[in-house]
């Protein structure tokens, strides 16, 4: 686990990613936009960091990962209540809307992903946690 530096006020994102380049890339974005910013190496290091409590306002996550995929995370998480949105980035991944909302997933990104698109689809998520 890797974490950003958090600060009071400021929405906290998991970024959950097993590339560790990318996510590097996407905590560094994320942080640079005014986001604190938890990490985790993939789906199981994620809910370990959930169930610890870690307070978080919206998920960034990959699908295909090691030892628990995107959409398994998110499965697992609804099944125990909870409702976090998440933001998923894959490059084979196809959710169909109903997929989409039984999951919450505010936004679907294929890779690659353009850091701005990335930055837009976390916007709307943590503006989808903050009105529900």
């Amino acid at each position: 686990m890797e974490r950003g530096t958090a600060s009071a006020g400021r929405p906290r994102i998991l970024v959950v990613e097993d590339n560790d380049e990318l996510r590097g890339l996407f905590v560094e974005a994320l942080e640079e936009d005014g986001f604190a910013v938890l990490s985790a190496g993939d789906g199981a290091e994620a809910l370990a960091l959930i169930e610890r409590e870690e307070r978080c306002d919206a998920l960034l996550l990959d699908d295909e990962m090691p030892r628990l995929r995107g959409v398994q995370l998110l499965s697992m998480l609804r099944a125990r209540g909870i409702d976090l949105p998440a933001v998923i980035c894959s490059g084979t991944l196809v959710l169909t809307p109903d997929e989409r909302s039984k999951l919450r997933v505010t936004r679907a990104l294929a890779k690659p992903v353009a850091l701005p698109d990335l930055l837009s689809a976390v916007r709307e998520a943590v503006r989808a946690q903050a009105s529900s």
